[in-house]
């Protein structure tokens, strides 16, 4: 069905007054698009019963489900009226949906001091957490995301008031699964820990600081920084000719990516000044043989450019393993050319918003605690 269907609607002439509507567009309301007041009709599944609360059906129907709207009093087909009722999963959807709400308010009454800007930014990176966990890009404990804070940080230091630039970044022994939007914790340039959240444990992992205050500090107009050791993708970082460009079009619109010399695990602070003269300009690099960095204006951009580029690494590896039985055939320059340009304009002021803000909605259904 083509991408831009809204909601369909036939009227079928077995029963008077009675529409099949197939739920298409998930933006749509049933109401406005039948064009009837919820008062005068009823909606049903098709296994017959009854929907109550269409509010519901934005958040809980998915997508393709065939709907009867009939009038108030009708029959439905050859059966007895249905009585008035709700789906046990929607039933269950709601107690959660309100349960989640709840709790989340609770949580943000233990933190006045966090803006709602602030605890937007903290959901999105949880968020970001569990998608790596899904996505199997995680490294036991290891590995980090990180997020600058929109203010400065005012602590007292001596006899004067200090204001810090900070960010957050997950409390070292956590899994990533378990991130939650107060978890995380709040840290200065310098690594010092300036608020830890709701987590008991203070602490963090001083390889996750070196590498994402450097980026921070040189890049200020970065918002997130991400960087794991997935399997593929470090697998590329091992390869003497490194990544492939011009390979997929995954890669096109990777592009060419700088490289950082692996200089043993990321604990020392002289590394930091290196790692921005490598990244330059660009929001990717790979870390030799040791893993992949992204960033991005947000956590949504770090997040997208984290996945094409594994993505891209991944067909890589893939067309590679098949060779030299089956030699790697490359694309023609006009068109790399025009799949960059073309790229160019897919949401270029918001690069990767609208797939972040869709893969919320899975996590929203698989399990919403990331919020708390």
């Amino acid at each position: 069905m083509a991408s831009d269907s809204k909601v369909l609607i036939k009227v079928d002439d077995r029963v008077q007054n009675r529409k099949t509507v197939q739920w298409v567009d998930p933006k749509s309301s049933i109401a406005s698009v039948v064009g009837l007041d919820s008062d005068t009709f009823s909606l049903f599944l098709e296994d017959g019963f009854e929907v109550v609360d269409h509010s519901m059906l934005l958040e809980f129907l998915p997508v393709g489900t065939t709907l009867l709207v009939i009038p108030k009093g009708q029959t439905l087909g050859n059966k007895a009226k249905v009585q008035k009722s709700i789906l046990p999963p929607f039933e269950e959807s709601v107690r959660r949906r309100e349960a989640i709400q709840d709790a989340i308010q609770e949580r943000k009454n233990l933190f006045p001091q966090w803006s709602d800007r602030e605890w937007e930014i903290r959901t999105q990176l949880a968020a970001a957490y569990r998608l790596f966990s899904l996505q199997g890009w995680t490294d036991l404990i290891y590995n980090h995301l990180t997020a600058r804070l929109p203010h400065k940080f005012s602590r007292q230091v001596g006899d004067q008031i200090v204001e810090e630039e900070c960010f957050l970044i997950n409390p070292f022994g956590l899994s990533f699964h378990e991130i939650t939007a107060s978890s995380l914790v709040t840290v200065n340039m310098d690594g010092d820990i300036l608020d830890g959240g709701s987590y008991p444990e203070r602490r963090i992992n001083k390889a996750g600081y070196v590498v994402h205050s450097a980026i921070h500090c040189g890049r200020p107009e970065i918002e997130s920084v991400m960087h794991c050791h997935e399997d593929v993708v470090t697998a590329v970082s091992c390869l003497g000719e490194g990544f492939l460009p011009k390979l997929n079009q995954n890669s096109m619109i990777v592009g060419d990516i700088p490289y950082h010399e692996y200089e043993g695990i990321a604990v020392r602070d002289e590394e930091r000044a290196r790692l921005v003269s490598d990244l330059g300009d660009k929001k990717t690099m790979i870390l030799k043989n040791h893993g992949i960095l992204t960033c991005g204006r947000s956590v949504a951009e770090a997040y997208f450019h984290m996945y094409m580029v594994i993505k891209a690494s991944r067909i890589q590896t893939h067309a590679l393993s098949m060779s030299p039985a089956l030699p790697v055939s490359f694309p023609s320059d006009n068109s790399i050319r025009f799949t960059l340009e073309a790229a160019k304009r897919f949401n270029p002021e918001n690069v990767g918003t609208l797939e972040f803000e869709a893969l919320i909605r899975d996590l929203d259904r698989l399990d919403p605690s990331f919020r708390l």
